[in-house]
């Protein structure tokens, strides 16, 4: 569609946004951030007698009733004159920017009223193109292009295959030789189709399904499938950013390939651009019109504190007709580029990545503007509004970046009249200082923000609604990295994030999301299927009128006792100004009888469940008009519980959930708890038998009735990653003790310390532990021999015996602390090289590499006795290999615990084969280890005056087959990398954030190296805070997030009798995080484990007993030397106000790149 006068021009093609003109393809970059959702829904509110597996110890069974009386209604006279000032004051700070912003979404909902249309095939690439007010769509794929119409179900399907194979240049995968449709556009009275052709671009004329003759579309489609290109059809120009030959064009460049001659950029203007989205922008006089494109590039500023990219605008003039010297004629003589600025003035966060961008056109073009997402290196999102009258004030005005010469006649960026070109002089000065000084800001008044959240977005859109009385409000719709979408109004008083889409439940990634302006439709594209969703989607509130005005949703309101659309009626009543609201709806009563009886007997265990339908609201559950208990819904969840441990007399009567919301209380749930024998007395039923009862009372709570649509609700809330959210929701839920089946898995998991000793204490000479399936079918497949880790019985006695005085015997462990020593020292020298490197007395990174190599370094020091070099700046490629595999091996363990690993096998799945290509580098890496020491030894090249290695020791003691000693010297040097690697890294966080408390760890230190005169083994006895801080450390993020032991006989454990062979789970992330063990648990505070009081089976990192960790003292000596190095040498530092969530992934690590400075404390005196 043509760019009219005066109007911003449409956009279409493959991410279509109605309005603009379009790019080809969005590129974006995808991290994982995981939700951690509430429990659910309960499928059956009353208790049902089920044979139990475990039983309680109860003796005797005391029987009483209840005799309350009915609950009157309730009334909450609560008061927060307090909260209202402080919300008041922030309110202030913040005016116009984000005024009452709610950034979170307050529902989180299935879109209603879908339609969809599921491809034929999955396509890996596909491209999408809708023409504003049509119910049509057309999408690209490979050698096909498909027509679906929304509202006549007409579809067809047309074919585009390769004709000339054989034209890739360059060996690349079988994927080139295939033709992917890249572009599908309205171009003059058909559609322009164009396709990789097997590295031959090609496109073709499409008028009424007849296709034209193919033609060399070089320059408007890649050679192979590409993220990073951009193509703008305006009238019968196209301008783009793909290279028009396979052999060069490594430097990007934006041409102009069709319409007024072609011209491309110079390469020195961008620096590795990364293109987003581009328009045409209509001025008075026709030969002002501009060319607007956005980027990102990489920062010119490499210093480690400046942002890797940074965020561009371009701008271009229309008629540019190149420059007068052969050597720009081609070239641009217009292109000028400035830095989009996206800063939050309070918190001075930069969001310096654009994401995407929308165009929202007025009728004066200096009033339309520009919608920018962005993204910072913490994942966090920021929408910051522009206009392009401000862009165009700053290209206007501003000087050149570096360029202090004269300005000639004509003016750098300046259009010049119709058929004239750019003065030489004027190109050259352009051409080497292509950046004004001046950077483009948000929208006055504020400059900041329109709001910032924590999720990731990846793209955006922006629908304007008219209301009554002529009111317009701008709703924002974003596309998040889990296949959902947020809905959020602007609003006088600030943004409401209205609802959370969940589009595609499987979190399938979005690959085009097209708004209709006209129609009121979102289409929303993936790898699988578009769907049609309307925009006024008023049947996922409550049928109410309350409910209806507190969602602020433009598109709805209350009428005639519904909520329904603004387009059905515009006089509905809203909640959109800052009008009271409260008197257009009438209050109902809430009728006794509408309480559900539920029977439940004496002493067994209930829990009452109050959906969350809107995170903005408090939910209160009262019983017999007292509160019980309050539901913050800051955090995302589902369900606010209640949890009755032991249902007494006390416990019966009306029980009600209240939720309020700007003053709006409305009861959700309404239950009478009755006592069941006195209920079926009163219907005449028999007296309950004894067994009977004892099936009832005799049950553990906890999720085990449905195994696998247990493991099916598992899987769907992301629990692979979330294993530690959701067994410490689960306590909360069920209380200390629950029982759980996830598939055939079957575990009773506890948080109470006094429990796990009871279970330890109980484990006898043989204990047995949870042996990782994946880890037993590797060593099955490959026939490898197990280690202590995975054997059991008599055979694991004997071998660990042999082990613990080589690992754990206080003589060994000693003769650890010069190995483990050098190996800091060496990584100090390390930091200071790259200090030195920096210029800038300071060394700031992520250190996740760093401290695996320090890890793999000093285990295979103490395991062989010899140095691996890994600390230089060459890394082995073996030794990385090695990494890598044990990273890789932990990342896909995690499927196959709940997934039997013979099945994956037999489907050869993906999953499997990395699985085992992992084991198979770690091991092939450890017999190389293991080979060189066995071959020194041999020929004597061993010193035996100096300690030569665990290995060594073993081999020489001639009491473990060597195929035994292989076998566990490989789990100690696989399990002996990321784990203390990720301990330390969080330990550095946690000081970093904390420098009151790294200050006394670095003075305790400091004052032991004087009292022992440098003498290391000495210093170990005296750092007693510094020990505290690593169990803190262990605490608030321990590496295996349960400890595991089968009972080997009957145990009580919270008054429950667990049988033999039991797989019990103390909950280690639960119990740290339990502010009944832990008083105030989210405090990092090395001091609680020095204070008095019992610690008994509260640290229990490195499990305990028999099968307690093998590596114990040597992961512990390496973290304690290593952070003795640190203190004595650096200061920590991070951004304090970074949130740094986990993840579970076999061990538990950061969810984000955790970016500490490593400062010389030479450079702070």
């Amino acid at each position: 569609m043509r760019c009219s006068r005066g109007t911003v021009t449409q956009e279409g093609g493959a991410a279509l946004k109605p309005r603009p003109c379009r790019e080809a393809k969005e590129h974006s970059e995808e991290r994982e951030e995981k939700k951690k959702e509430g429990p659910e829904t309960p499928a059956n509110l009353q208790l049902l007698a089920a044979p139990a597996l475990l039983y309680r110890s109860d003796a005797a069974v005391r029987l009483t009733s209840s005799g309350s009386a009915l609950a009157a209604e309730i009334e909450m006279g609560r008061r927060w004159p307090v909260s209202l000032l402080v919300a008041l004051w922030l309110g202030q700070l913040r005016v116009g920017a984000a005024g009452r912003s709610k950034v979170n979404p307050r529902i989180i909902a299935a879109p209603q009223g879908v339609k969809e249309y599921v491809f034929p095939r999955s396509e890996k690439y596909p491209v999408f193109y809708h023409q504003e007010n049509s119910s049509a769509i057309y999408i690209g794929g490979e050698g096909k292009l498909y027509y679906y119409d929304f509202a006549t179900d007409e579809n067809y399907t047309e074919d585009f295959p390769v004709k000339n194979e054989g034209q890739c240049m360059t060996p690349g995968s079988s994927e080139d030789n295939k033709n992917y449709l890249t572009l599908v556009e309205k171009y003059g009275d058909g559609m322009l189709v164009c396709g990789t052709g097997a590295c031959a671009p090609t496109c073709w004329n499409l008028t009424q399904r007849r296709e034209s003759t193919a033609w060399d579309g070089r320059g408007i489609a890649p050679f192979t499938p590409d993220s990073n290109t951009l193509v703008v059809v305006d009238g019968h120009d196209i301008y783009s950013t793909i290279k028009k030959s396979q052999q060069n064009g490594k430097i990007p460049r934006f041409r102009r390939v069709r319409g007024g001659g072609e011209l491309y950029t110079s390469d020195t203007v961008m620096q590795n651009p990364q293109f987003v989205k581009a328009t045409t922008l209509r001025h008075e006089e026709p030969h002002q019109d501009k060319i607007y494109y956005f980027f990102r590039e990489d920062n010119p500023d490499k210093s480690p504190e400046a942002p890797r990219n940074i965020s561009r605008v371009a701008q271009l003039c229309k008629e540019d007709k190149g420059g007068t010297s052969s050597l720009s004629a081609s070239k641009w003589t217009t292109f000028l580029k400035a830095t989009l600025i996206c800063v939050d003035p309070v918190t001075k966060g930069n969001f310096n990545w654009l994401q995407d961008v929308v165009f929202v056109p007025a009728s004066n073009w200096r009033h339309s503007k520009v919608y920018g997402l962005f993204t910072n290196t913490w994942g966090s999102s920021a929408v910051c509004v522009y206009s392009f009258g401000d862009i165009d004030t700053v290209f206007r005005t501003s000087k050149l970046k570096g360029y202090n010469g004269p300005n000639p006649e004509i003016k750098p960026g300046q259009c010049v009249s119709s058929g004239q070109h750019t003065p030489s002089e004027t190109f050259k000065i352009a051409d080497s200082h292509p950046e004004v000084e001046e950077r483009v800001e948000p929208l006055s008044p504020t400059k900041s923000p329109l709001f910032h959240n924590k999720h990731r977005y990846q793209k955006i859109g922006v629908h304007e609604v008219s209301v009554g009385y002529g009111r317009r409000y701008n709703v924002l719709y974003l596309a998040t990295d889990k296949g959902s979408i947020h809905k959020i109004v602007e609003l006088p008083d600030g943004v409401q994030n209205i609802m959370e889409l969940q589009v595609f439940p499987k979190k399938d990634p979005i690959q085009s999301m097209i708004l209709d302006h006209k129609r009121a439709k979102l289409y929303v594209g993936s790898t699988k299927k578009v769907v049609e969703i309307p925009m006024d989607m008023c049947s996922v509130y409550r049928n109410n009128c309350e409910s209806c005005l507190l969602a602020r949703d433009p598109y709805c309101g209350w009428l005639n006792g519904t909520c329904q659309s603004v387009y059905l009626n515009q006089d509905v009543h809203q909640n959109l100004n800052l009008d009271p609201w409260r008197g257009k709806c009438q209050e109902g009563d809430i009728k006794e009888d509408d309480y559900q009886n539920i029977t439940v007997v004496p002493f067994s265990r209930y829990y009452l469940n109050c959906p969350i339908e809107s995170h903005y609201a408090t939910y209160n559950w009262y019983h017999n008009n007292s509160l019980i208990k309050t539901c913050n819904t800051t955090h995302p969840q589902q369900d606010c519980f209640h949890f009755i441990q032991n249902v007494s007399h006390l416990h019966y009567g009306h029980y009600v959930c209240i939720s309020e919301e700007d003053g709006f209380r409305q009861a959700l749930v309404k239950e009478r708890l009755v006592n069941q024998l006195r209920f079926m007395s009163q219907k005449g039923q028999a007296t309950m038998t004894f067994g009977s009862w004892l099936q009832l009372l005799l049950m553990l709570p906890g999720d085990w009735r449905a195994g696998w649509l247990n493991l099916y609700r598992f899987w769907q809330e992301g629990g692979l990653h979330n294993v530690h959210h959701i067994m410490a929701r689960k306590f909360q839920q069920f209380g200390p003790i629950y029982r759980e089946k996830l598939g055939v898995n079957e575990t009773v998991n506890i948080i109470s310390p006094r429990d796990a000793a009871t279970l330890f204490q109980a484990e006898g000479t043989l204990p047995e532990r949870f042996r990782v399936p994946p880890w037993v079918a590797y060593r099955d497949y490959r026939n490898k021999p197990y280690g202590v880790l995975l054997k059991k019985g008599e055979a694991w006695r004997s071998d660990r015996l042999l082990l613990n005085k080589e690992v754990l015997s206080p003589q060994a462990v000693e003769g650890f602390v010069p190995l483990l020593s050098a190996v800091g020292e060496d990584f100090v020298r390390r930091a200071r090289a790259q200090v030195g490197q920096s210029g800038r007395e300071r060394w700031t990174a992520d250190f996740t590499h760093e401290l695996f190599r320090f890890a793999l370094e000093s285990v295979c020091h103490v395991l062989y006795g010899e140095r691996l070099g890994l600390l230089q700046d060459f890394v082995d490629p073996d030794a990385q290999r090695f990494i890598d595999a044990v990273t890789l091996m932990f990342h896909t363990t995690s499927p196959m615990l709940y997934l039997p690993p013979a099945l994956l096998r037999h489907l050869n799945t993906k999953t499997w084969r990395d699985h085992v290509w992992a084991w198979d580098a770690i091991f092939s890496q450890a017999d190389k280890c293991i080979q060189n020491v066995y071959r020194d030894l041999r020929l004597q090249r061993k010193s035996t005056t100096e300690y030569m290695g665990i290995l060594c020791s073993l081999i020489m003691q001639d009491k473990l087959p060597l195929d035994d000693i292989r076998a566990s010297v490989t789990e100690m040097m696989a399990g002996g990398v990321d784990t203390t690697s990720m301990t330390l890294q969080w330990a550095m966080f946690e000081l970093a954030r904390s420098p009151g408390v790294q200050e006394q760890l670095r003075a305790e230190v400091l004052a032991a190296k004087r009292e022992a005169a440098g003498d290391r083994v000495k210093m170990l006895k005296t750092i007693r805070l510094l020990k505290a801080a690593i169990k803190e450390t262990l605490r608030l993020h321990p590496v295996a997030v349960t400890l595991q032991r089968y009972t080997t006989q009957e145990v009580v454990l919270h008054d429950y009798r667990i049988p033999p062979k039991t797989l019990v789970q103390v909950g280690l992330y639960a119990m740290g995080r339990d502010p009944e063990v832990f008083p105030k648990p989210e405090q990092f505070s090395p001091q609680r484990w020095l204070a008095a009081g019992p610690k008994h089976f509260q640290g229990l990192s490195f499990g305990f007993g028999p099968r307690q960790c093998l590596g114990r003292r040597i992961a512990e000596l390496e973290m304690q030397l290593f952070l003795m190095h640190i203190l004595e040498n650096f200061k920590i530092e991070t951004m304090r106000a970074v949130e740094v969530g986990t993840k579970f992934d076999l061990i538990l690590i950061p969810d984000k790149p955790i970016y500490l400075t490593l400062r010389p404390l030479e450079s702070q005196a």
